[in-house]
């Protein structure tokens, strides 16, 4: 499980999420935003929402 903090500009937002199993595919979905595969981070919190980031967040 990975605890993310995001930042916005209307405030902040922590978010529990079993999407990513460690920081490694965390960081393989930064990844996949920065080489152009992807323009959101999209993950499913422990509540069952669903969240789309943008990687500038």
């Amino acid at each position: 499980m990975v605890e993310l903090l995001v930042v916005m500009n209307c405030g902040t937002s922590r978010y529990k999420t079993e999407t990513f199993k460690d920081k490694k595919a965390f960081i393989n979905a930064i990844d996949n935003v920065q080489v152009g595969n992807t323009k959101l981070i999209c993950f499913t919190d422990k509540l069952g929402r669903y969240i789309a980031v943008s990687p500038t967040n």
